[in-house]
């Protein structure tokens, strides 16, 4: 620990010591956002984000007595969230219908439309010309 203290202090003047520690955590950040992004695009995009913001920040960095690796894990795990929040998030419900390949019936579709709504942040409570508007743009999809 001591050696990782000494090299984020050294690695705030010298780019070859920064890249020390990058070479020491890139390919466990890439994992951990591999796994949580579950693309390759962007897991690349949050490392590439993480390390922009490690680089820029270091100066304030402040030694915790824990890896510097935490402080990366915790800039990574931000940037996923902000790349999640960034994104449009829809569900193709009737994709479900039209493909035949689920056992979903008409029966089910109230349900799963409450569903699509609340997916797609539309607070509907009280208001019906919302639903049937979400309803009727749902079925002529």
């Amino acid at each position: 620990m001591q050696d990782e203290a000494r090299l984020v202090q050294q690695a705030r003047d010298d780019m070859q010591v920064f890249a020390t520690l990058y070479d020491r955590y890139v390919e466990r950040i890439y994992a951990y956002a591999l796994r949580e992004a579950g693309d390759v695009a962007t897991a690349e995009d949050i490392v590439s984000a993480t390390f922009e913001k490690a680089l820029k920040h270091l100066p304030q960095y402040k030694w915790r007595g824990i890896s510097f690796g935490a402080w990366l894990y915790k800039i990574a795990r931000n940037e996923l969230r902000m790349h999640w929040r960034k994104q449009k998030w829809t569900v193709p419900l009737l994709d479900i219908f039209r493909s035949g390949a689920s056992d979903l019936t008409v029966e089910n579709w109230e349900e799963l439309l409450s569903v699509e709504i609340t997916l797609l942040g539309i607070t509907a409570e009280g208001d019906e010309e919302v639903v049937d508007v979400v309803t009727l743009s749902s079925m002529e999809e």
